[in-house]
């Protein structure tokens, strides 16, 4: 009896077999198994991200974080539970891996944000945003154009 981890090796030994015979004799069935079947997976972007805490690692939603916070080489990240975690990476390092494939935007040295979690934008000198869970963090002069345009894109 073959357990079904068996069949790929099978196949690919059938593919190969076939390959070998002159092209009259090739069988109608084995010609459906490529060399393409046995590449590997590719992902969409992660819905969890992985987190070292000094107990090991979490493995949070992306979508339940709020905002991170930078606090020299570690990182607070704030979930939607209120929950609080401090990582051993830096902001920038987190930033790399966010950015692109989820609405998470950078207002701030400090600070990255999930626009799904926010509230409202005040103006003002470089301004601030309000998150759902009331939360004001300041948006920075020199990140304000920048967060402008993500809002302009996201909400549109």
């Amino acid at each position: 009896m073959t357990t079904s981890f068996a069949w790929p090796v099978l196949e690919m030994i059938l593919y190969q077999e076939q390959a070998e015979k002159p092209n009259g004799m090739i069988n109608n069935a084995s010609t459906k198994i490529t060399p393409a079947h046995f590449a590997p997976r590719r992902f969409a972007a992660p819905l969890k991200l992985s987190l070292p805490t000094a107990e090991g690692y979490r493995f949070e939603r992306i979508s339940d974080i709020v905002y991170l916070a930078a606090e020299g080489n570690y990182t607070y990240i704030h979930l939607c539970t209120g929950e609080k975690l401090l990582v051993c990476r830096t902001l920038q390092e987190l930033e790399q891996r966010l950015l692109g494939a989820h609405p998470f935007q950078r207002i701030h040295r400090s600070y990255l944000i999930n626009l799904h979690y926010l509230a409202r934008y005040v103006r003002g000198k470089g301004g601030y945003v309000v998150l759902e869970n009331d939360i004001s963090l300041n948006v920075s002069n020199s990140r304000r154009q920048a967060f402008l345009e993500a809002l302009a894109v996201y909400f549109r």
